[in-house]
C-alpha cells in the first residue's frame, strides 16, 4: 500500500512509519526542511521524502511531487499534525481553495 504520513520524524509518527515500513508498505513522508531525522535514521533509506511545510501555501501550490502524490487514488493519508483536528480541517480547506484556481485536482 502507498501511505503518506506527516510527522514521520516525530515521536509517534516515527513509530508508525517504522511499523508501516516493516509491514512492507511504501511510505511517503512529508518533513519540514529543518526537521531532525534522528528518530528515523534506521528506516531513512526506506522512506520517500517530500521536504516542505504543510502550513506554507506556496509549498502546497508549487510542489508537483506533493500534488501528484495527493492525486493518487491508491494513497492512504495519515497525519500527526501539530495543530488541533478542527484547525487541520480549516488549513486543508484553505489549501483546497487555493489549489482550485491552479489546475490541481481536488477531492
Amino acid at each position: 500500500m502507498n501511505i503518506l504520513i506527516t510527522g514521520a520524524a516525530g515521536f509517534i509518527g516515527s513509530h508508525i512509519a517504522r511499523q508501516l515500513v516493516r509491514d512492507g508498505h511504501e511510505v511517503h513522508a512529508v518533513v519540514r526542511p529543518q526537521t531532525d531525522l534522528r528518530r528515523i535514521t534506521d528506516i531513512k533509506s526506506s522512506l520517500h521524502f517530500i521536504h516542505g511545510d504543510l502550513l506554507d501555501s506556496s509549498f502546497i501550490l508549487s510542489s508537483s511531487s506533493f500534488g501528484e502524490l495527493l492525486d493518487r487514488p491508491d494513497l492512504i493519508k495519515l497525519g500527526a499534525f501539530p495543530w488541533s483536528p478542527s484547525e487541520s480541517m480549516h488549513i486543508l480547506a484553505d489549501n483546497t481553495k487555493l489549489r482550485e484556481g491552479t489546475g490541481w485536482k481536488t477531492r
